[in-house]
């Protein structure tokens, strides 16, 4: 027998025996179309824990709303959680597998080691589900906590262990057509300001220099789109210490509020910090940042270079 030959018993024999195990009339249960948590009460919970081997994110209810503890307490997306919950609430057992605790891992629904799955915990109460694999995008095997006894649900049970995805990614998203005023003031790179014109309905550059000209007549609008949907790649506590010799950006709105954005670069990392977030700083990408710190060199057409290449 040569080695293709060797590879392709081995991997039906592999094939045999998770069906076997999956099938072991031994392991039959009788809670088929049976809800997972029956007597979950969504307005209740006060906590949710997913953890894993390597990741845990904990959501929690407190006095200002629900927050991700592994993020500082950062406000939790309600969306994102009540999706979840409402997920967890509809888990129906589709048919019971097996309940040896051997053939745990290969499910992944072992408590620890190889094939290790994700522990679902809810407060009060403390009801916890560990999940594992999918079957072929058609439901998620499970068990619940303490049994040995292993299910499939009808639905694939979708969650991620990634705090950040607990959070709402907008930090701040300002109707444009609301900019009344705009000012930049870098550390070493002067000053650049664009006011509103009611008369053209367009934000226009403020003291553009004598003999230049702007690279297109509208590029003042861009200023006005400088605070429209700021996605954060990461949020910490707020440290003033931080943020030394920042570039400014002030933003007032046609209702006479004003938005002060201060932005620096640390390391490879460039951080935002916002006059109506006072407690948060956050990480933003390259993009932002130069969006942020834009002079008035950027505002103007490039010189032409010798040969009339620009």
């Amino acid at each position: 027998m040569n080695q293709n030959q060797k590879l392709v018993g081995l991997i039906l024999l592999a094939i045999a025996v998770t069906v076997m195990m999956l099938q072991n009339p031994e392991d039959s249960s009788t809670r088929e179309a049976e809800k997972a948590l029956p007597d979950i009460e969504l307005a209740e919970v006060t906590s949710l824990t997913l953890a894993s081997r390597d990741q845990t994110v904990t959501v929690t209810k407190g006095a200002g709303g629900w927050q991700v503890a592994e993020k500082h307490d950062y406000p939790a997306d309600f969306t994102v959680l009540s999706g979840f919950l409402t997920q967890l609430s509809e888990l129906t057992i589709a048919e019971g597998k097996t309940s040896k605790p051997e053939n745990h891992s290969r499910l992944g629904v072992a408590d620890s080691g190889d094939g290790e799955g994700v522990r679902i915990t809810l407060q009060p109460g403390g009801q916890a589900l560990v999940v594992g694999n999918e079957l072929g995008g058609r439901g998620s095997f499970f068990r619940f906590a303490g049994e040995a006894q292993v299910y499939l649900s009808q639905q694939v049970l979708e969650m991620d262990l990634d705090p950040l995805a607990w959070i709402d990614p907008i930090i701040i998203n300002i109707d444009s057509d609301s900019v009344r005023h705009v000012s930049i003031a870098t550390a070493n790179a002067g000053f650049l300001s664009a006011s509103w014109e009611e008369e053209s309905k367009a934000l226009l550059i403020n003291d553009i220099p004598e003999g230049e000209k702007l690279r297109y007549e509208t590029i003042g609008d861009t200023l006005g789109r400088l605070l429209v949907n700021v996605r954060l790649l990461d949020v910490e506590p707020y440290m003033d210490g931080l943020f030394v010799d920042p570039t400014v950006t002030r933003m007032t709105r046609k209702n006479k509020d004003m938005i002060e954005a201060k932005t620096v670069q640390s390391g490879e990392e460039y951080w935002l910090h916002l006059s109506t977030e006072d407690a948060w700083q956050y990480r933003i990408n390259d993009s932002t940042y130069r969006d942020l710190n834009k002079t008035m060199d950027d505002m103007l057409q490039v010189p032409e270079a010798e040969g009339g290449l620009q």
